[in-house]
């Protein structure tokens, strides 16, 4: 659940039918909507910044602790009216897209390391549509001429990259560049316009 405003609008677009959250992004910005002020700050961001008529996808059957902050979205829209439709991924299709991209020679050092939300929803994207492009996925700390890049371009401090001890991000990046160089899929990096 990025910010979709100024001063990101020209490199990032406005549209957005679909956007994604995690616990931890629920944790920092909403206090894993344990509050009434943490709910309605959700609520807020996401009609603000997204719109009523959007999904909001999360994988809570992945991680044990993420599972009642993230089912609790679900409860939370339908209390408030809202028309945001929440989705939830199989835990089924996150083991089998995990065994997928190991059987494709993705090695993440089983149970240590997991995938990115970035990568996983990439292959989501590869599956469900025709045409994939991919906009910001550079693990390395500067772009090709050298200045600074974020790893969310939202966050003014941030860890991750190849410091993310958590994803292979580099593994990653070496996976997108094959799919890239074999048309399956457009990585762009370097300035939007």
């Amino acid at each position: 659940m990025p910010p979709v405003c100024s001063p990101y609008l020209d490199d990032i677009g406005r549209r957005t039918d679909l956007v994604t959250t995690c616990r931890d992004r629920m944790n920092s910005k909403w206090g894993l909507l344990k509050s009434r002020a943490g709910r309605e700050k959700f609520l807020n961001h996401l009609h603000d910044q997204y719109g009523q008529d959007t999904y909001i996808v999360s994988a809570p059957f992945t991680i044990r602790r993420d599972i009642e902050a993230l089912l609790s979205i679900s409860e939370l829209l339908r209390s408030n009216n809202s028309s945001v439709v929440p989705l939830y991924i199989s835990p089924t299709h996150a083991r089998q897209t995990l065994q997928a991209w190991s059987d494709l020679g993705l090695d993440l050092n089983k149970g240590r390391i997991n995938f990115s939300s970035g990568f996983y929803y990439t292959s989501v994207a590869l599956e469900l549509c025709d045409q994939v492009n991919i906009y910001g996925f550079w693990p390395f700390r500067e772009d090709r001429e050298g200045r600074p890049v974020r790893y969310h371009y939202y966050k003014s401090v941030d860890t991750g990259g190849l410091e993310n001890s958590w994803h292979a991000m580099d593994k990653e990046f070496e996976k997108l560049l094959q799919l890239h160089k074999l048309g399956v899929l457009q990585l762009i990096h370097g300035n939007c316009r």
